[in-house]
């Protein structure tokens, strides 16, 4: 959800290609190196970190309509982090503050 509107649905049902999965694969080990989130490095970042990170990258592919990065970004939310059920993200002025919720 994103202002209040729902904008992607990702099917958790949906086959996941060979080419996809290694594209995911090589996503955890780019974070394995570390990852920043809000400015702070975090140098092990654990699923919650992940989580975190790659739906920031989510709501940056929807706020310039970048359907690769959606695609990808969903993807990987769906299938690496299957307790996460929803995303709200809420825009203000140049903020946006955003909520994981899980089953």
């Amino acid at each position: 959800i994103y202002n209040h509107e729902t904008v992607f649905e990702y099917d958790r049902n949906a086959r996941l290609p060979g080419k996809r999965r290694q594209f995911l694969d090589m996503m955890d080990m780019d974070m394995d190196e570390g990852i920043i989130i809000n400015g702070d490095l975090i140098e092990l970042p654990d699923q919650n970190h992940r989580a975190k990170y790659v739906a920031m990258n989510l709501i940056d592919g929807i706020q310039r309509h970048d359907d690769s990065l959606i695609s990808v970004t969903a993807t990987y939310l769906g299938s690496r982090i299957p307790a996460l059920k929803e995303i709200i993200a809420t825009e203000c002025n140049d903020d946006i503050s955003m909520e994981l919720i899980y089953e």
